[in-house]
């Protein structure tokens, strides 16, 4: 999989990019609502983790084999040597 980044108004190439699911909550149905994640990949300054943590879920719709909700999300990001303090929006479709 790969993808792209946006960093100060410079966008960079995300290569080998991977998602891994460290965490699930229990909600109606037959499955479980991602809620931490570890994004890792490869770009032009060397490798990247981004590490992600629910912090609330709003259900947007909502069937027994799955669904579509809405998260805020924080986390850190290590980039190039550097960490930052991140916060943002996840779009989960199940």
């Amino acid at each position: 999989m790969d993808g792209f980044v946006t960093f100060s108004e410079t966008t960079d190439a995300m290569n080998d990019l991977k998602v891994e699911v460290f965490d699930r909550e229990l909600v109606w149905g037959l499955y479980r609502w991602s809620t931490a994640w570890r994004i890792t990949w490869t770009g032009p300054q060397g490798t990247a983790t981004l590490n992600l943590k629910q912090v609330t879920r709003s259900s947007i719709w909502n069937l027994a084999i799955g669904g579509f909700s809405m998260a805020v999300v924080q986390g850190e990001l290590s980039l190039a040597g550097k960490q930052q303090e991140v916060y943002g929006l996840v779009e989960l479709i199940r």
